[in-house]
């Protein structure tokens, strides 16, 4: 844009249509940002009403800042189990969390949901910050009811949490899941040692690579 001033020109279109078909006509996602959001979701290249599955272009972030969600997350349905936070993030303004289990009707899980449509293979990505322990609660990404990442324990720092996706319709749970083992503990939770339940994500990014 600043290098060649003369070209500006060629970024302007009439439709939004237009821009993709010129722009990028083996891909591209037309978004909306004056749509509602709901459930915490309402992100790009929705389907509408009659759809489970938002479709998606070659590559689709969302950093959870502000109010418009870049990617279609369920928090809870009917109950939210999951919430923005704005104390905690790996870059930006905010992150999210799942909602600790004595604030929620649910009591031995946490979901944060996400239907997608994929036009080729992707990977999806996410800054995790993990503060589970067990023998209290641990953490999985499921991907179409495969489980894929397991977490039994904290790790102090972020890392990139990351699975593979296939083209199609996928629908990935991030969930925080209370163990049935009786630990026999007793008492209030050592959180200095046995974490705080707790897990958020930022930055999260769903591309073809």
């Amino acid at each position: 844009w600043d290098e060649f001033p003369m070209a500006r020109a060629h970024f302007f279109f009439e439709t939004p249509d237009e821009c993709c078909d010129t722009r990028f006509p083996e891909a591209c996602t037309v978004v909306d940002v004056d749509a509602s959001v709901t459930n915490g979701g309402g992100g790009a290249g929705d389907d509408g009403a009659d759809s489970e599955y938002t479709t998606l272009g070659p590559r689709t972030i969302d950093d959870f800042d502000g109010e418009q969600r870049g990617l279609p997350f369920d928090f809870g349905t009917p109950v939210p189990q999951w919430r923005l936070d704005d104390t905690v993030s790996y870059s930006g303004t905010s992150s999210i969390t799942n909602i600790p289990w004595s604030n929620t009707t649910n009591t031995n899980t946490a979901d944060l949901t996400l239907k997608i449509s994929l036009g080729g293979k992707s990977t999806v990505r996410c800054m995790a910050l993990i503060d589970i322990n067990m023998p209290y609660d641990f953490f999985y990404l499921e991907v179409n009811g495969e489980r894929r990442n397991t977490f039994y324990a904290r790790l102090g720092e972020w890392f990139p949490l990351q699975s593979g996706l296939l083209p199609g319709e996928n629908t990935l749970v991030f969930r925080v899941e209370e163990s049935e083992f009786e630990h026999g503990l007793g008492g209030e939770r050592d959180v200095a040692n046995l974490g705080s339940g707790r897990v958020w994500l930022d930055d999260c990014d769903v591309g073809r690579y």
